[in-house]
């Protein structure tokens, strides 16, 4: 399983007795000043775990990544995203055929393909009697999601005790550190201090809890029913940016596919990148627009050529490229771009809370542990290609890996291709 070496792997879950003792509280408010001794002792824990058991990253791939980051990045991962939904669906597979032979032996039924496809089945009579058919199948699906859980149980539990806290106080210093003015850092720095987080476990395991109406909708659009999907969102609306509790829901799915002889810096690494992204969705491009005025400019002067070919090639690859859709596009460019800006900004701050931790509970890690920690960060971005408003993968790690401040974290020395966009 651990197919991207040790520093981080990828994905993330959590425990039925620690939702018992959760369950007062579904969303986790954490308070950054709490246990502060704690979280730096957690901190350096990870830190000192990642140096054991960790196969080298061979040096010369350091200079690859400071001359070309997305194929230093992306060398052992193009089939990382396949490899994560191939995994997770064997796990939806394995829960129900183990939910199918629990049913059958619970009421006196012969386990089979044929008690399966009654059992998913859509017909309301698909065992002759509407009330068994009800009963049968809402334990079936109910003991499929216990199942499918438990893959993902340790991982979910590590991020709400420890990895949500390191994420937060490193997005943080990244604020702190930037060139923002004064009060507009405080007012973004608010945001965060009050930034909650929720898994879609925990979001399904209270559902009839009325105050989570709205996220269970959420989570059941982001992350299907089952909460296997890879993903992650915040609910960063008028509301929640004006009551200052936005709240970052991770799919159960980004959990799953950690085994339990992952490390805890696997675990984080892999949850480092989309979560400090979705955190910072609060306060990015769409809401505060002035304040990126910077790095609007570099983008539209080195990605925008960029941009636009991708995604006319992706309308290409898709056979929906048209040459009126394509005339449109270019005449449009500039603001075509600046559509992308809402996922540049958060990625921005993303970027700056990894080098915050390198410099911080990551500073004794090596370089080559250190590319260990940004292939499994970014490493789902691999072969992702444009959408019309997220970037390419390609892209995406481009922005990070020319950036100057991970250029000296990585010991880079060579002058960069790309220059470093700032705010």
């Amino acid at each position: 399983m651990k197919t991207l070496i040790c520093v981080a792997f990828l994905l993330s879950f959590w425990n039925t007795s620690y939702a018992d003792k959760e369950a007062q509280s579904t969303i986790l408010a954490i308070d950054d000043a709490r246990n502060a001794t704690t979280l730096v002792t957690k901190a350096n824990n990870i830190v000192n775990g990642a140096h054991s058991n960790c196969p080298q990253i061979p040096a010369s791939d350091i200079p690859q990544f400071c001359e070309e980051p997305y194929k230093a990045i992306c060398a052992n991962t193009e089939s990382h995203r396949s490899s994560i939904l191939g995994h997770l669906d064997d796990i939806r597979k394995k829960s129900e055929q183990q939910a199918m032979e629990f049913i059958a032996k619970k009421y006196s039924l012969t386990a089979g393909d044929e008690l399966m496809q009654k059992l998913k089945s859509t017909g309301l009579l698909a065992f002759g009697d509407q009330n068994l058919t009800q009963q049968y199948r809402d334990d079936f699906f109910e003991k499929t999601r216990e199942l499918e859980a438990s893959y993902s149980e340790k991982a979910d539990k590590e991020f709400q005790e420890s990895h949500f806290q390191i994420i937060k106080v490193n997005l943080k210093r990244a604020i702190e550190a930037s060139s923002l003015p004064t009060e507009k850092k405080q007012k973004f720095l608010s945001y965060i201090d009050r930034e909650q987080f929720t898994s879609s476990d925990n979001i399904f395991n209270h559902k009839q809890d009325m105050k989570y109406a709205e996220l269970f909708g959420r989570a059941l659009q982001i992350c299907d029913s089952d909460g296997l999907k890879p993903l992650a969102v915040a609910d960063d609306t008028d509301q929640t940016r004006a009551q200052g509790n936005q709240t970052l829901l991770i799919c159960s799915g980004r959990f799953a596919f950690h085994t339990k002889d992952d490390l805890p810096i696997e675990h984080l690494a892999n949850e480092f990148q989309v979560a400090a992204h979705e955190m910072s969705h609060i306060m990015s491009y769409h809401w505060e627009p002035q304040m990126y005025r910077g790095l609007r400019k570099c983008v539209q002067n080195r990605n925008a050529s960029q941009i636009v070919s991708e995604y006319l090639q992706a309308l290409k690859d898709n056979q929906s490229y048209t040459e009126e859709g394509a005339k449109n596009i270019e005449e449009n460019k500039t603001a075509f771009v600046d559509d992308h800006l809402e996922e540049y900004t958060p990625d921005f701050w993303a970027k700056g809370a990894i080098v915050q931790y390198f410099k911080n509970e990551g500073k004794s890690l090596s370089p080559t542990e250190k590319l260990n920690f940004l292939q499994n960060a970014y490493g789902y971005f691999c072969g992702s290609p444009e959408s019309g408003d997220h970037p390419s993968g390609k892209l995406r790690i481009e922005m990070m890996g020319f950036d100057s401040n991970v250029r000296k974290q990585m010991g880079c020395t060579s002058p960069t291709k790309s220059p470093s966009c700032g705010l």
